[in-house]
């Protein structure tokens, strides 16, 4: 060996004191173990021929390269000491034992063996700091170096290695984590990589080399882990650095594996060798978090769409539990174990942890750049951008004209150039004053909205309940807007009321905020963008939702334009195609109907690709994707198709009185409806687009769209009004509401005059001066006046809004403290929407809360119905002992109504308990048995009805002991029909069929018969088709998910193929 070099102190900044020379002599075997790597094989050639301190012998084995591998190798001419052949499958550990099995005596104090690939190159001074570093820890009979990147000596690979609990490779650096000298210090660790990996002799020799179990991956770590239980350490010594291209892990070089692909031997051994260093007492546990671990990973890889790796996963598993016999004859070779490796080297539970986070993390944080481009059509540079230039961070403008560059400039000034900045600070302004009554104390009601009370888990409890305690009871499914809602109330620490007042005041920025980003396909100037942004945000359609608490009107408005840029070219991939899916569902899960246009909108879109079949099969998958992931509310519109109609909230009146023009000049009617001919001025520049020349395609498309939304609603009223129509669970029109309709036709108009307004200075400054400019100035001023004069009269109107905070409740309070755990009475409240109607509502045991209105279905409408009208007639004196049969036990009606209270004061059977005086609320109580839960007894043709003791919480549960009579009996429940089952003793008890009906249910118990009787819900089925929808979820993810791609460390060579086949 060459003389020692002095050791140059700027290369080791080690804690531990140096001497200034090494202090004893060795011997360094270097071993090159080559296999078709002629691409890096130089580079690995010229840093041993460079290093600082010489090897004393380089022994080549070369696994049967087909490329120019032995070419290099000769050529290296008196570096080389022996070239030795091997066959083309032998393992890495088999081929450096053929080597080291070569190797002469060692004539010095230490003699080391120095593991290198030929992919690999060590720094200059890689093996003098070894050296040194074994000098200083004489303990130390394996050491490795920092591996960098091969192309980018900036990137670490790894710092030492170590296994987690479930078998992953640790690098002990954090994903893309850079070189910036932050590891300096010489440590323990279980292992260190093969290339580089420096070992004595004598350890060697006793460890018997690498095992031929674990050949070509992780043979490194079972081989230092291996060591460890011998009594020997490892060290990791970072200022050791060696670049490594690591071609097979990349897949850069093709490997002659036996077992299949790379990554499944790799996963393979890694299960192995966790299972065979484990304890023989906690092997059985081993396996389990092993098995657990591997479907983990292959779910994440599948989501990722590598079902390459996924199947690779999964099959590693399936072959490893399949040949167990592989891993005992492994351990009884092995004998028993001396020495345990220290606990400390295994990275921490939280560490495992992260590593979980951080393979799923990894899928989305690496394709963020990918998810908005598929909302933005371009860069994600382009949507927001963060340069420190003073741009514009809201709307990424790349117009110099608008953006302001310079940070010194006046803070009013930047904003006022900022047309993205300027419209959501006024359209914020705006909605705040406008809310104004909507912040305070009290709880959150009125109009659609019904008030909102408990917290998440009340609204998740709805949402999966089967049952639901509305009217007579109900078993319709909870909308999933409901879901909806509890996932966007988590950021406010699951207070739904903070939830639902944030989405009322910000509606307007958010909708004006959303039309700007979205408008970027369709207005290209920014200015000219922002303020069409604006007349959206004003749409009447949104600002009276506002005020009448329509929340699916709201998440429509705040959606549409997101959803219409996901519209654009949406068939055109897969992902896309999910993506749209997605959005479509969700909207929908608001306001239905969007489902009916999108369908509508994929027959018209397959009609004019009838000859592109794959993309037919897109515009397929979005509808029928999104129909199923609305499972199981979305199976209730094919029974029910009128439910399509519906939006989230309670059904209001229509008010429009003149519906085809409020509807050509967007006005839905309701409280806070601003002027009439507010947006004349939009749609005469909608209008006028229809004759210019420019952008004709686009005008064209968005009149088609408008066309066809009108006459779908002018179809359906006019249907409804022919048919007198009525929605069953309401009474009302199945067209109440217009403003789905309004907003997207609206937001046509907007597109329309958008094109024909952008560009236009241009365009009329090519000409001169005549009465093409004053017919454009005119519009321009009609256009620029419909969001001023409807934004201006809805503020002036906003306090008649009908939402507001309010601590009125539907049922007074003491009529619910008369509630016990044994009997639930319900009400009936009455209440006048117009001279000459009167509408009911029925409440059981509790006041109305959000949701309620979403699952009413009719049940008995009719019988109620002429009950109540024969109460406020008169007409009939057992009203009351038939309001008793459905459980109704109290009446409460507004007192101010002197007709109906009269009337009630006048009923036989009623009395009043409450009120009397003008304008409160009075309640009459019902003079007469409650038979929410009855016992009847047929004595002949005499029948003898017994009320029963029951609980409500929050579902109908009956438990009774029965005792032997002579008599037949009949048990029954004021419920509407679903999945009930009465018992006797476990078995079930036959139906009456006779005593049934749609709103209570009856079961006959035998004679003579004894023991308890058990009257519950049966539910379940709900669950099942909110699985399916799940399912189905996770496979649309897997599909709009960018794929993922980890970080390959490319070869320049390879850019240039790449180049020159793209080329």
């Amino acid at each position: 060996m060459s003389e020692p070099i002095a050791f140059v102190d700027e290369f080791f900044t080690e804690s531990f004191e140096l001497p200034s020379g090494l202090h004893r002599t060795h011997r360094v075997d270097v071993v090159l173990v080559t296999h078709d790597g002629a691409r890096w094989l130089p580079r690995t050639l010229a840093a041993i021929r460079g290093s600082r301190v010489q090897p004393d012998a380089v022994h080549v084995i070369d696994t049967e390269s087909i490329d120019s591998t032995l070419e290099h190798v000769r050529n290296a001419g008196e570096l080389i000491t022996t070239l030795q052949s091997a066959p083309r499958t032998q393992a890495y550990g088999a081929s450096v034992a053929q080597a080291v099995s070569m190797l002469p005596e060692a004539d010095a104090e230490l003699a080391w063996i120095w593991l290198l690939h030929d992919d690999s190159a060590p720094a200059a001074d890689g093996l003098e700091t070894l050296l040194r570093a074994a000098e200083a820890h004489p303990d130390a009979a394996i050491l490795g170096m920092k591996s960098v990147g091969w192309n980018d000596s900036s990137r670490l690979q790894e710092v030492g290695i170590t296994m987690t609990g479930a078998g992953h490779r640790d690098p002990r650096i954090e994903r893309g984590e850079r070189d910036q000298g932050q590891y300096t210090e010489t440590e323990e660790v279980l292992a260190v990589g093969s290339a580089g990996m420096l070992i004595r002799r004598d350890a060697w020799q006793t460890l018997q080399g690498m095992r031929e179990i674990f050949a070509f991956y992780r043979d490194d770590i079972d081989f230092c882990w291996r060591a460890w239980e011998h009594g020997y350490r490892v060290r990791v010594v970072p200022q050791a650095e060696i670049a490594h291209r690591e071609a097979a892990s990349h897949a850069v070089r093709a490997q002659d594996v036996r077992h299949g692909t790379a990554h499944k031997l790799g996963r393979l051994n890694a299960l192995g060798m966790t299972y065979i260093h484990a304890r023989a007492v906690t092997r059985p546990f081993v396996l389990l978090r092993l098995s657990i671990a591997s479907l983990f990973r292959a779910l994440v890889y599948f989501v990722g769409k590598d079902p390459r790796d996924a199947g690779d996963e999964l099959s590693a598993l399936f072959q490893f539990l399949r040949h167990p016999e592989r891993m005992m004859r492994e351990i009884a070779d092995r004998g028993v174990i001396p020495i345990r490796a220290p606990r400390a080297l295994r990275p921490s539970t939280w560490v495992q942890l992260w590593h979980g986070v951080d393979l799923i993390t990894g899928l989305v944080v690496e394709k963020v750049d990918d998810l908005l481009e598929l909302w933005a059509g371009t860069d994600a540079f382009d949507v927001v951008d963060v340069v420190d230039d003073g741009s514009d961070a809201i709307e990424a403008e790349s117009d110099e004209t608008y953006v302001v560059r310079s940070r010194r400039q006046n803070f009013m000034a930047q904003v006022w150039k900022r047309p993205g900045t300027l419209l959501t600070v006024s359209l914020l302004a705006v909605g705040l004053i406008g809310t104004r009554n909507l912040w305070g104390s009290g709880t959150l009601q009125g109009g659609a909205l019904f008030p909102v009370t408990g917290g998440v888990s009340d609204l998740l409890q709805f949402y999966f309940r089967d049952w639901h305690a509305v009217d007579l009871g109900s078993h319709a499914s909870a909308p999933p807007w409901m879901l909806l809602l509890a996932i966007s109330s988590l950021p406010f620490g699951g207070n739904v009321s903070l939830a639902v007042t944030v989405m009322l005041v910000f509606a307007i920025p958010a909708a004006g905020l959303s039309a700007h980003l979205a408008g970027r396909v369709f207005i290209e100037q920014a200015p000219l963008r922002a303020f069409f942004a604006a007349t959206y945000a004003f749409s009447p359609a949104l600002l009276v939702a506002i005020g009448n608490g329509r929340l699916g009107t709201i998440a429509l408005a705040i959606a549409l334009p997101a959803l219409l840029r996901l519209a654009w070219r949406c068939d055109e991939t897969w992902r896309r195609a999910a993506a749209m899916a997605i959005a479509v569902a969700c909207t929908a899960a608001w306001v239905p109907v969007v489902w009916l246009f999108a369908a509508v909108w994929a027959v018209v879109a397959a009609v004019l690709w009838r000859r592109d079949r794959e993309r037919r099969f897109r515009l397929a998958f979005i509808i029928v994707s999104s129909f199923f992931l609305l499972f199981p509310a979305s199976l209730e519109w094919v029974v029910q198709p009128a439910l399509l109609l519906r939006e989230a909230g309670a059904a209001m009146p229509p008010t429009f009185s003149q519906p085809l023009l409020s509807i050509m000049f967007l006005q839905p009617g309701g409280a806070t409806s601003p002027l009439m001919f507010g947006m004349a001025g939009l749609l005469a520049a909608a209008v006028a687009a229809l004759v210019q020349q420019r952008k004709r395609r686009r005008v064209s498309v968005t009149w088609i769209i408008a066309t066809i939304m009108y006459a779908t609603f002018v179809a359906v009223w006019l249907l409804s009004q022919h048919l007198h129509a009525t929605d069953p669970s309401t009474g009302l029109p199945i067209l109440d509401w217009a403003g789905p309709f309004t907003l997207t036709l609206g937001l046509m108009w907007i597109i329309a005059a958008g094109a024909v307004t952008d560009g236009l200075s241009e365009t009329l400054s090519r000409r001169s001066f005549g009465w093409v400019h004053l017919v454009t100035l005119t519009l321009v001023g009609a256009m620029v006046l419909a969001p001023v004069l409807t934004a201006g009269s809805w503020l002036l109107r906003s306090g008649d809004a009908t939402v507001q905070r309010s601590d009125r409740t539907q049922i007074p309070a003491f009529v619910l403290a008369r509630n016990t755990a044994e009997s639930v009475s319900r009400v009936l409240v009455l209440h006048r929407d117009a001279p000459g109607t009167i509408r009911y509502s029925i409440f059981d045991g509790r006041d109305a809360q959000l949701g309620d209105a979403d699952v009413q279905r009719d049940v008995a409408n009719a019988e109620i119905t002429a009950i109540v009208g024969s109460m406020l007639s008169g007409r009939d004196r057992t009203d009351a002992q038939r309001l008793a049969q459905f459980g109704i036990m109290y009446v409460v009606a507004d007192d101010g109504d002197a007709v109906v209270a009269a009337a009630l004061d006048g009923a036989v059977g009623l009395r009043r308990i409450s009120g009397g005086t003008h304008g409160a609320t009075s309640t009459w109580e019902v003079q007469a048995l409650n038979e929410r839960v009855s016992l009847v007894w047929l004595e002949g043709e005499r029948i003898t009805v017994e009320p029963v003791e029951h609980t409500v919480d929050p579902v109908l549960r009956v438990t009774l002991v029965v005792t032997p009579v002579e008599q037949p009996r009949i048990i029954a429940i004021a419920e509407a029909a679903g999945a009930w089952r009465a018992t006797l003793n476990g078995e079930a008890l036959e139906t009456a069929t006779k005593y049934q009906r749609p709103w209570r249910q009856a079961w006959r118990i035998p004679p003579q018969a004894e023991g308890s009787v058990l009257i519950e819900y049966r539910g379940g089925q709900r669950i099942g088709g909110l699985l399916f929808a799940v399912l189905v979820l996770i496979g649309t993810l897997i599909v709009a998910l960018p794929t993922y791609r980890p970080y390959a460390d490319v070869d320049p060579e390879e850019v240039t193929d790449a180049d020159a086949v793209v080329a």
